[in-house]
């Protein structure tokens, strides 16, 4: 048997399918699959990119996603998981509604975005952030665009159809990162990589699912859907002030470059925690890159790379 045989029949096995404890157990598989991947492939990048950038061109990214986050996360609605949770196998009638509205969002989300940007960077005082960020608006317009069929990867437990929608971004990002980085040696290799798994997704959740919306709004539709996704926007923010706050604080406080070295350090200090359960006696110099500056420490615009 070839070794492109024995893995079709692997992937066949693994294909959910069956009763519902065959189909939770698969799904499993996938999803701890995707995350294995997935996270490898994040801390690869970071690996590679952070010999090729300087820590302030991950803190100007981090102040980005920072402010980006902050929005999506008040403004989440929970129309998704909405839809999950409904005992209703099919939902396909709720599904232009939701989707007229994520795209609403998402044009108010690209909207404040690219107005207050030099805001966002006078705060931080990090004028370079203001491109950035605009950048990095078209995100949510891109989010919104997909298909909102996509929800029935997590709904019928189709985990195999989420690890390719979702490792098509990582892929994306990864590939579209190493290129720029090899050619620009700028911020703008992880900027323009976020833009482009984003893309990828999008067109990804078209090729995967069959569904093709149209924008449409229903008021019943709405306010079923805003009855359940109200209480996710309030854990959502929660969630932000308590996990990302710390972010916040160190980029306002400290610099680009310091928040740049917190967020690859905590990546790589995250992924050691789920190995060991020692990890949180290691020394600091094997729990955070080494960083040799050339120019003195209290420089907020240090151009060191890391070592």
């Amino acid at each position: 048997m070839s070794l492109l045989s024995a893995l079709r029949q692997l992937l066949t096995r693994l294909t959910p399918g069956g009763d519902l404890t065959e189909q939770t157990v698969k799904s499993g598989i996938w999803a701890t699959v995707t995350n294995i991947l997935d996270r490898g492939l994040q801390l690869l990048m970071i690996a590679i990119l952070a010999r090729m950038l300087t820590p302030a061109d991950f803190g100007l990214l981090g102040i980005a996603l920072l402010t980006l986050t902050a929005f999506k996360r008040f403004s989440n609605i929970g129309f998704d998981q909405a839809l999950i949770q409904k005992a209703s196998g099919n939902v396909d009638s709720y599904l232009n509604t939701y989707w007229g509205i994520e795209i609403l969002r998402g044009i108010v989300l690209a909207g404040i975005l690219l107005l207050i940007a030099p805001l966002v960077a006078a705060f931080f005082s990090e004028p370079r952030a203001t491109p950035i960020l605009r950048v990095i608006a078209l995100t949510p317009l891109l989010l919104g665009l997909r298909n909102p069929g996509i929800v029935y990867f997590r709904k019928n437990l189709e985990f195999h159809k989420q690890f390719v929608y979702t490792m098509s971004g990582s892929v994306t990002n990864f590939v579209v990162a190493l290129a720029v980085a090899l050619a620009t040696q700028s911020v703008w290799a992880l900027v323009l990589g976020y833009v482009a798994s984003d893309a990828a997704r999008l067109l990804a959740s078209y090729a995967i699912h069959g569904y093709r919306p149209w924008p449409e709004f229903d008021f019943d539709v709405a306010r079923d859907l805003f009855g359940f996704g109200k209480w996710i926007t309030g854990s959502e923010s929660v969630y932000f002030l308590i996990n990302q706050g710390d972010d916040a604080v160190i980029g306002w406080v400290l610099s680009a470059a310091s928040l740049g070295l917190y967020q690859v350090a905590y990546q790589f200090a995250k992924r050691r925690r789920r190995r060991s359960p020692r990890s949180s006696r290691a020394s600091p110099s094997r729990r955070t890159p080494s960083f040799k500056t050339t120019s003195p420490p209290s420089d907020r615009r240090s151009t060191g790379r890391f070592r």
